[in-house]
Parts: C-alpha cells; sequence; structure tokens
C-alpha cells in the first residue's frame, strides 16, 4: 500500500530529524567538532558521501555521530566540498567551530587546491586536514597481504569461492538454505 509505505518513510524522516537536532545541539554544546567524511557508491551505482561529526562533551567523552548519507552528482572537491557545507548549514552548525577533517587520500579529498580539504579551510581556517586512520590502517593491510604468499592465494580462493556461488542463484539459494538450516 503506497500510503502505509509514504507514511512509514516519513516515521523514519521525522525520527530522523529529531536524531539530527540533538546531535546538532550536542555538537553545540562542544563548541568545537570534526567532521568525517567519505564517498562511496550505493548498490543502485549512485554516488554519495557519508559524514559523521566528531565532539566531545563536557565530560570529555568523545562521541563519533553519524549524520547521514548524501547523494552527490559528482565526487569532485567542489560538489563534496559544498555538500559537506550544506549539511552543517542545515544542522545550524558554524563552519568556522570545524577543528578538524578527516578523509581519505584521495586528490578530490585532500588536493591542496581544488580538494575538499582545501575548499573548507578556505572558511574554517583552523579545520586541519587529518588523513583518515583506517583507509591507511587498510592500505598497509592490503600491502602486507599481496606480499605473502599463502595470504594473497587464501584471498584469492575466498574470492574465487564467492564469485563461484554468486554467479549462480541456483548455488547461491543452496549456499543461503544450508545457512538458514546450520546457523553457526
Amino acid at each position: 500500500d503506497v500510503c502505509s509505505s509514504d507514511l512509514v518513510l516519513g516515521v523514519f524522516g521525522f525520527v530522523g530529524e529529531q536524531i539530527k537536532c540533538q546531535i546538532a545541539k550536542e555538537v553545540k554544546e562542544a563548541k568545537v567538532f570534526a567532521i568525517i567524511a567519505d564517498e562511496t557508491q550505493d548498490i543502485a551505482k549512485h554516488e554519495q558521501v557519508t559524514i559523521v561529526l566528531r565532539y566531545v562533551n563536557e565530560k570529555l567523552e568523545v562521541h563519533e555521530s553519524f549524520v547521514g548519507f548524501y547523494r552527490v552528482k559528482r565526487t569532485d572537491g567542489k560538489t563534496l566540498a559544498n555538500e559537506l557545507k550544506n549539511v552543517l548549514i542545515s544542522m545550524d552548525l558554524n563552519i568556522k567551530n570545524l577543528r578538524a577533517q578527516c578523509y581519505d587520500g584521495a586528490s578530490n579529498m585532500r588536493g591542496p587546491y581544488k580538494g575538499v580539504a582545501a575548499i573548507i579551510m578556505q572558511e574554517a581556517l583552523m579545520a586541519m586536514y587529518i588523513h583518515c586512520n583506517a583507509h591507511i590502517l587498510n592500505l598497509c593491510i592490503v600491502s602486507c597481504c599481496t606480499r605473502v604468499f599463502s595470504i594473497r592465494n587464501t584471498f584469492f580462493v575466498l574470492q574465487s569461492l564467492y564469485n563461484f556461488i554468486e554467479k549462480s542463484t541456483k548455488r547461491h539459494a543452496i549456499f543461503e538454505n544450508i545457512h538458514q538450516t546450520h546457523p553457526t
């Protein structure tokens, strides 16, 4: 039923907005904050940016609050920087209170002239760029795994097995049935 699905979406939208308002309130109380963002494609191949705000409360507890997924038409620095600024504006957060920006090392994010970090720093001079440690760790693990013969071969076998199962709806159904009947 279209009406009930609209109602459900409306309720989720309302709840999501209330959560964002609470996050904005907490960030304002903290006075300064950091932004963490990463771009990716969703399952429908639409470009999107994920935004997280990081701040510290009065008890010096660190909070990382997921703000949302935002669809973007392009992933160039200007488009992404504008999206980040629009999200901050929509949450009534002052970009001048931004103290750190954390992104991956892609040129569209960290580029010294047209990257998101450089564009944001034009308005928020104290918003230092920090390369995301999770991305650094991922790069290190991938590099190590490709150099160790047994690990590289294990991942090759796992990827081949995954492809074998997922390329056939019949094989996928068989493995799904096995998983449902023997969940361990």
